[in-house]
């Protein structure tokens, strides 16, 4: 395969830009596929993935692109939790503080993520809207799932009904393991005829409307038996579009006059709070 010319990777290092300058904060395999998308790259796993990944890193060490405009979820960090001082605390406590928006509402939801590299890309909105986002990295482990369940209990023992959407590849792995969730939640479940399995994201309706990019499914999967077409990773979907899709998902669950309400509540308790700081 020939080198790519000066003038073709000054078309690659311009999509970059435009594309994560239009949804930012992106993975970088997200970037990967809108490029796909625009014909910059080709589909092939290797050269194109390659390519995008190794001048975000340049660009960003050149200060073309801003570090935090790139996301990667798959890595955590566990730091103390450290004040300076009581008034610090309170600031911080009057700047964080949020009212349970769902403690009055007849619903419970949980959104799950297959991916825990695209969680940077969904939190802001889950944690917008006062939902917690579990992220199953493939198979979840039964620990994991067994703790999501106690959330979905406590919820149904208050009277509640529980809505857990999923956001997955549309391939064989990614559907069985969403099944595999269904199925271990509802054998937790204290009342599985009061929960809602949805899969929000990635559609057979959403590949078709928004033409995204697919790649061949591997029938070497044991799981490949009896799914149709090709696969789309959930990558493929434009970050601000995959935001819009859980925003329009969890706010089908919110009357409007009462997040108005909850959220002038919020703001008057919070003011509260930064008083507090005068008794100091």
């Amino acid at each position: 395969m020939p080198r790519r010319t000066q003038a073709e990777m000054e078309v690659i290092r311009t999509a970059i830009i435009e594309a994560v300058r239009k949804d930012k904060p992106m993975t970088v395999r997200q970037v990967f596929y809108r490029l796909v998308v625009r014909g910059v790259v080709p589909k092939v796993e290797g050269r194109g993935y390659r390519t995008v990944a190794r001048e975000l890193r340049n660009m960003r060490r050149d200060g073309v692109i801003p570090y935090d405009w790139i996301v990667d979820s798959s890595r955590t960090v566990r730091r103390p939790l450290q004040y300076g001082s009581m008034e610090e605390a309170l600031e911080r406590a009057a700047r964080l503080y949020r009212r349970n928006l769902w403690g009055d509402l007849p619903h419970y939801v949980q959104v799950w993520m297959e991916k825990e590299a695209l969680a940077g890309v969904a939190w802001d909105v889950t944690d917008g809207l006062g939902v917690s986002l579990w992220v199953a990295r493939g198979y979840s482990s039964i620990s994991y799932l067994y703790e999501a369940a106690q959330h979905i209990n406590r919820a149904l023992e208050a009277g509640k009904v529980a809505y857990i959407y999923n956001l997955g590849d549309h391939d064989p792995s990614g559907c069985d393991a969403w099944e595999s969730v269904v199925s271990e939640l509802q054998g937790f479940s204290i009342d599985d005829r009061r929960m809602r399995f949805k899969r929000a994201a990635v559609t057979p309706e959403q590949i078709r409307r928004l033409n995204l990019p697919s790649r061949p499914t591997k029938k070497t999967d044991s799981r490949a038996a009896g799914f149709e077409g090709e696969s789309v990773e959930l990558d493929a979907l434009p970050p601000n579009t995959l935001r819009q899709i859980i925003r329009d998902t969890i706010e089908a669950h919110i009357p409007e006059y009462i997040r108005t309400m909850h959220e002038q509540v919020e703001q008057q308790e919070r003011q509260t709070l930064w008083q507090l700081q005068d008794y100091l």
